[in-house]
């Protein structure tokens, strides 16, 4: 497997460093941050995206519960191949194609 420094660095060589903050915005991406940290500049801030996930569960988090059967999307930046087939698993409920759109960031 690559290092996690030449993925970083194929990934987002060609994006501007010059940032004040970055969002972890998905559940694996902590586990990159000391090489994130190595690839921004010092000073850049590295925010936990569960947090926000977090966040948004306590807002919406009572609405969703009034919902006997809320409607839900999956926006995937890769092939859902590996998606489907882990879904159940994490998620606790298959996921149909249907709420899957594979989306260019």
């Amino acid at each position: 497997f690559p290092s996690h420094d030449r993925v970083i660095e194929h990934t987002l060589g060609g994006v501007d460093k010059n940032v004040d903050a970055v969002i972890l915005g998905c559940t694996h991406y902590p586990l990159l941050a000391a090489s994130l940290c190595d690839f921004f500049p010092p000073g850049t801030k590295l925010v936990d995206g569960r947090g926000v996930a977090g966040r948004m569960r306590d807002l919406l988090g009572a609405e969703v519960a009034s919902d006997s059967s809320p409607q839900r999307w999956y926006f995937l930046t890769d092939r859902p191949t590996g998606f489907f087939r882990a879904s159940e698993l994490f998620l606790g409920h298959p996921v149909a194609s249907d709420e899957v759109d594979v989306v260019d960031v």
